[in-house]
């Protein structure tokens, strides 16, 4: 699905991972004292992609909330890429994958705010530019 012309939703059965690509993990480690991160954003680029826009898979298993909670969670990531996006047209991302999933460990699960993912994904991707 293309959404805006910014970017493209995948699942995990439309892309096949190449054996020699490298999964970066953007999210933050955090430092004593501080709070852990709510998601668990990695990113990978397919070498020699032709795609003109990035894709985005959002995985939210069920164990991190009912199934509202979980498809507002995916609205919620679309929506907070796409004005991280706009934001920053200078990203080149059109050849790289972003997986966003809530984090191991999180008590909140898929009930993150909206403010905190766009938060999270916009300091992740400042990390690939």
């Amino acid at each position: 699905m293309n959404i805006g012309q910014r970017f493209c939703i995948v699942r995990h059965s439309d892309h096949a991972l190449p054996a020699p690509v490298v999964v970066r993990s953007l999210t933050a480690r955090a430092e004593p004292g501080e709070a852990r991160p709510v998601l668990d954003i990695r990113a990978w680029r397919i070498p020699g992609s032709l795609w003109d826009v990035p894709r985005l898979l959002v995985h939210a298993p069920r164990r991190t909330g009912r199934a509202v909670e979980r498809n507002r969670f995916k609205r919620r990531t679309r929506m907070a890429l796409l004005g991280v996006l706009e934001e920053n047209a200078c990203l080149k991302l059109a050849s790289w994958v972003i997986w966003v999933r809530p984090a191991k460990g999180s008590s909140l699960g898929c009930r993150v705010a909206f403010a905190a993912i766009e938060g999270q994904l916009r300091q992740a991707l400042s990390r690939l530019g």
